[in-house]
């Protein structure tokens, strides 16, 4: 398996299993040390970290769009040194930012 996105939880006949809801996605057949890359987290220039987020171009953009609520709901509220890796194409630092500006708008 790749470095793509955890299971979301499912529920429902509707409901696709995880290889269903992300064929397609480039990760997955992708080795997990692009994404996750030791040593960079705080280095969100560093090659790997722009490698991974150029993986994450080739996926269709609802794909992308889930792999990033994934990771913003399971990161919550965390500063950037809380999380890790690339999901949805933006590094930690992004989605810190992001998670900040959600909440400012939300209050």
């Amino acid at each position: 398996m790749g470095l793509g996105p955890s299971p979301a939880p499912t529920t429902g006949s509707d409901a696709l299993s995880w290889s269903e809801r992300w064929a397609g996605a480039p990760c997955t057949e992708t080795d997990p040390d692009l994404g996750f890359p030791e040593g960079t987290r705080t280095y969100p220039n560093s090659p790997r970290i722009v490698a991974a987020k150029k993986l994450c171009t080739n996926c269709p953009l609802d794909l992308r769009e889930a792999c990033l609520e994934i990771a913003m709901a399971a990161e919550g509220t965390l500063i950037a040194d809380g999380r890790f890796g690339v999901y949805g194409g933006l590094d930690p630092h992004q989605r810190a930012q992001l998670a900040a500006r959600r909440t400012a708008v939300a209050s």
